[in-house]
């Protein structure tokens, strides 16, 4: 048997980032965090080597996710954004081939592209 695919949630509210990984937990993957910031993020990243993120594109305390979403890039974890606002004016163009799913999602919907970035799922 494989093991469940490891998915890093990343937002500053902690009752959606809850709801997601609920959501995930629900359909087999192993939840890492959820992270309410950059910053333990990172540590989660380095610690735990999670095949997949989940990103909220504003973090709430005037900074965005960047940062992080590089560091993925770096590292080859594949990921998306699911941020309650317009991608366009706050995430660098850099990311435009990044899925973006837009808060509150649908739980068939966002599962559906969670397996999409599953790597062998």
């Amino acid at each position: 048997m494989t093991a469940s695919p490891k998915v890093l949630i990343v937002d500053d509210q902690q009752l959606i980032a809850f709801s997601l990984a609920a959501m995930l937990e629900a359909n087999g993957f192993e939840i890492v965090g959820p992270c309410a910031n950059v910053s333990s993020a990172l540590t989660c990243l380095a610690d735990s080597n999670p095949d997949i993120a989940i990103l909220d594109i504003n973090m709430g305390d005037g900074t965005t996710s960047e940062r992080l979403a590089l560091e993925l890039m770096n590292k080859n974890v594949p990921f998306a954004f699911v941020t309650g606002y317009g991608s366009a004016e706050i995430i660098s163009p850099r990311f435009k081939d990044v899925i973006k799913m837009h808060k509150p999602v649908s739980s068939a919907k966002f599962v559906k592209m969670v397996k999409s970035l599953a790597p062998a799922l």
